[in-house]
């Protein structure tokens, strides 16, 4: 890195993409926005997220973190709209999905790919149960048992 002042050194900052390859690239950015380093950021393809929220009988949020095309999967508990970092990569690393980013960068990174998950995260509303629910916007809809429930998405959480 090149750079001319340390106030330029603090206006650096991470962003994520997905490439063609349908991996996410980590790039480290000038405050210009020309990039000055970029790489794979996960062991992974097909990274993606949803965002599954339930107004009865409180608001309750779940974030779901998928990769290599939905065949793992990690609920986190996004009520509070907060997950710390550290406790987000350690959920991912124990389920095999590791950031190949070098040791000092990993909160960073974490800290990226999370705000990169929630901000483009599906957002689905569903039931908290079975039978007669009324969603965020006051309507009345039934859910039968074939509907996913925030009680079923919830109970997948691992404290």
């Amino acid at each position: 890195m090149n750079l001319k002042t340390g106030a330029e050194k603090q206006l650096i900052y991470a962003d994520i993409y997905k490439n063609k390859e349908d991996r996410l690239i980590y790039c480290i950015n000038k405050p210009d926005g020309s990039t000055l380093s970029s790489k794979e950021l996960l062991n992974a393809r097909g990274y993606k997220a949803v965002l599954y929220s339930s107004g009865y009988p409180e608001m309750q949020k779940v974030l779901v973190v998928s990769w290599d095309y939905d065949r793992h999967f990690v609920y986190f508990d996004y009520s509070d709209e907060y997950i710390k970092e550290s406790f987000f990569l350690r959920k991912l690393n124990l389920h095999g999905l590791s950031l190949m980013v070098s040791g000092r960068e990993q909160k960073n990174a974490a800290s990226v790919l999370l705000a990169y998950s929630v901000k483009f995260a599906k957002e689905i509303e569903i039931p908290f149960n079975y039978g007669w629910w009324k969603d965020l916007e006051g309507r009345w809809h039934f859910a039968y048992d074939n509907c996913h429930t925030m009680k079923e998405v919830y109970s997948k959480i691992e404290h």
